[in-house]
């Protein structure tokens, strides 16, 4: 099978793994440490798997177009590095480009930054609030967007380093 083919195996089936792994750790309601700890560790068995079943010895995998080359000056570019390239950076593009232009982009960003005033706030849309799980609130106590109690706004207490004290006069 050709390498750049394999590509259209290999990534929506680690996409539908990974998707799993995140199902199971919200059904389970593993916490961040140990889902970091569980995915290390399954990446490990993966890792010695896959050298169980093709040895850890190079190989160069030959293709039809792994002779092309491009020449650029004095430098000579093979075709697939220069391919490898180009993804990388249109997924870099297509990754920031989405992180700052749509409004599921925007509620990411929020949640990131801290996740209960994002939940808490308007700022992201109605439906991406409802669908983007790191936009709702962690627990039941804290009022959701949606709930009536969010209409009653107060102000968080101020704690030693939690950005909402006010300066000393």
């Amino acid at each position: 099978m050709d390498a750049l083919a394999t590509l259209l195996v290999v990534v929506p089936g680690f996409f539908v793994f990974g998707a799993a792994l995140h199902w199971v750790f919200a059904r389970f309601s593993i916490s961040p440490f140990n889902s970091l700890l569980v995915t290390f560790g399954v990446t490990v068995i993966i890792e010695s798997l896959i050298q169980w079943i093709w040895t850890a010895d190079y190989r160069r995998l030959e293709s039809h177009y792994g002779e092309i080359k491009f020449r650029v000056g004095t430098l000579f570019v093979p075709l697939p590095e220069l391919l490898t390239l180009l993804v990388a950076i249109a997924l870099a593009l297509g990754t920031w480009a989405a992180l700052r232009y749509t409004d599921l982009g925007k509620a990411l960003r929020a949640a990131a930054e801290d996740a209960p005033i994002a939940a808490a706030s308007a700022s992201t849309s109605a439906r991406w609030r409802s669908r983007c799980r790191a936009c709702r609130p962690p627990s039941r106590a804290w009022p959701g967007p949606a709930s009536p109690s969010a209409i009653r706004w107060r102000r968080p207490r101020s704690t030693p380093g939690s950005g909402w004290c006010s300066p000393r006069s």
